[in-house]
């Protein structure tokens, strides 16, 4: 029997997005579904970050690809984790229960957000698709501009050491 692995996605490694063709290039990956994850969705300009929050819901897609070591590694650098130097990334990669839009409740692999930049742009929706499509210029009119984080949230830039797409 094959082994898999799990991961949600929920910016642009989606069906549709910019950095997609990343994900499909992933020996075995092939699309399961919907759903969400409890977290929170910020804006931090060509691409979101997510935040744990059994309070919020981050929709997104959930795959499955083959679980070889060293599969989710192109995934990994693209995302800007470097599990070598934690303190230096953006993004840290961590399991999830995700939500299916069946019902059923799985765990994978998501990104999230390693801590919150001290002001942020909230997603409400939690639906990164949906905010791009609906004002593409400014990606969405449900936004929340600049909400701030408890204090032991904040201290990271939202600026990346890269200037690629991420999520």
């Amino acid at each position: 029997m094959k082994r898999t692995s799990r991961l949600f996605v929920y910016g642009s490694l989606m069906r549709g997005q910019e950095a997609h063709r990343l994900l499909v290039g992933v020996r075995g990956a092939r699309r399961v579904g919907r759903g969400w994850i409890g977290a929170r969705l910020y804006d931090l300009g060509r691409y979101p970050g997510a935040m744990r929050d059994v309070g919020g819901r981050v929709y997104g897609e959930l795959w499955e690809m083959d679980s070889r070591a060293g599969a989710l590694a192109s995934l990994d650098r693209y995302e800007g984790v470097d599990r070598r130097a934690v303190s230096a990334s953006v993004f840290v990669r961590r399991r999830a229960s995700v939500a299916l839009s069946n019902g059923r409740i799985v765990r994978a692999w998501a990104y999230f957000l390693r801590r919150a930049p001290a002001t942020v742009a909230l997603i409400e929706s939690g639906d990164w698709r949906y905010t791009r499509r609906s004002r593409p210029s400014q990606y969405g009119a449900r936004i929340s501009r600049f909400k701030s984080l408890p204090d032991g949230l904040r201290g990271i830039s939202a600026t990346k050491s890269t200037e690629r797409g991420r999520l």
